[in-house]
């Protein structure tokens, strides 16, 4: 019993990737923070994020956060599939300003490298999961 009890402690590899994933998808999505999304990344997604740091840099400079801008988001993850050192993980998030609701599939793509998992790849697409 006890050592089954430990077993379910300690995370695996693949709940440690989804971990990272539901951490960048906070990080991303529900705070608009590309600045503490962007360690978690890798590759691509690094790439990604750093171009968007760019292209906000000047209204941020002008005293213009996130904060103001910040609607109501939430996320909901809807698959997961960890095969070796690649995991993938689908959310549908839902974004509300004021009366008006959007809703959003993110695929967020990871990658195992040394002792850690990475964001290398993440994409955005209109519309929610399709029902089951």
């Amino acid at each position: 019993m006890a050592a089954m009890s430990l077993l379910l402690l300690v995370p695996g590899c693949g709940s440690r990737a989804v971990l990272i994933a539901d951490q960048f998808a906070s990080y991303y999505f529900v705070e608009i923070s590309q600045e503490k999304a962007l360690p978690l990344t890798t590759g691509l997604a690094r790439r990604k994020l750093e171009q968007e740091l760019q292209l906000v840099a000047t209204v941020r400079r002008g005293g213009y956060t996130p904060e103001q801008a910040r609607p109501s988001i939430s996320f909901r993850r809807t698959a997961t599939r960890v095969e070796g050192g690649r995991a993938r993980v689908e959310y549908d998030v839902d974004v509300r300003i004021g009366s008006s609701r959007v809703q959003k599939r993110a695929l967020v793509v990871l990658q195992h490298e040394g002792d850690s998992w990475h964001v290398s790849n993440f994409l955005v697409t209109e519309g929610a999961s399709p029902s089951e």
